[in-house]
């Protein structure tokens, strides 16, 4: 199946994923991926190795990687049509010509080709708003789009958003930028902090962590040129949202 018309037709099996050897749009799901035939290998790390019928479903099995670290999730594959294997891989890079690698491998790669405005971190995708507007707006501004407000599970994933907002020169214009940590709920006067688009809290940079306790209706975090803090939710001011 190698044309996005045939995609249509096929959009009522679940675990499908359509691959357009140029440049091709997979879909599973809501997610969706762009993924190319590699002339090259790939240098990175081992996944999972396992077999699938055809090339089209191990590079679904890719798709469906769910790490809470979006910069660990598999964005590459290797694919042996003669014994069916299927390595799922995270590529940091190309080394050598795939003609190298045995026969009856080919490889398939996340392709670089970028929604117009964003930019991409493993399998996920950031956008950093040039408006200003309270959290709850933001949030619905991210939602229009497919998107939410961004969560930051690991040190590379919140260093990447630091980076991101650096390039994007927002620290001239303006001090803090929404990102997606809510409070939401109190136990005994302690915040339970959650993120929008419902990864687990298992990473945070507070400049003091004694601090960000949510008082003075203080419910959501933004971050600064340094660290996070919590902030008024009716504060406007620029966001980040962050789609698969």
């Amino acid at each position: 199946m190698t044309s996005s018309s045939n995609c249509n037709k096929m959009s009522l099996v679940q675990t499908f994923l359509c691959i357009v050897f140029s440049f091709g749009s997979c879909f599973a799901g809501s997610r969706t991926l762009k993924y190319a035939k590699s002339s090259l290998d790939i240098s990175g790390d081992l996944l999972e190795q396992t077999s699938a019928e055809t090339h089209i479903l191990c590079v679904d099995k890719c798709s469906k990687d769910d790490n809470v670290d979006a910069s660990l999730r598999c964005n590459a594959v290797r694919y042996n049509a003669l014994d069916k294997s299927c390595e799922l891989v995270l590529s940091r890079g190309c080394e050598a010509p795939a003609a190298a690698l045995q026969a009856h491998w080919t490889i398939y790669r996340l392709t670089n080709d970028a929604p117009r405005g964003w930019s991409r971190l493993g399998s996920r995708w950031y956008y950093v708003s040039t408006t200003f507007t309270a959290w709850s707006q933001a949030a619905d501004n991210c939602m229009a789009h497919n998107a939410h407000l961004t969560g930051i599970s690991s040190a590379q994933e919140n260093n990447y958003i630091y980076n991101l907002l650096s390039a994007s020169d927002v620290w001239s214009a303006t001090n803090a930028i929404w990102v997606g940590g809510y409070v939401a709920s109190f136990t005994e006067g302690v915040p339970t902090w959650e993120w929008h688009n419902r990864e687990s809290w298992s990473y945070e940079n507070f400049a003091d962590p004694s601090l960000h306790d949510g008082a003075d209706n203080e419910h959501c975090l933004h971050v600064d040129a340094t660290s996070w803090d919590d902030y008024p939710c009716s504060s406007k001011l620029r966001y980040v949202c962050e789609r698969n």
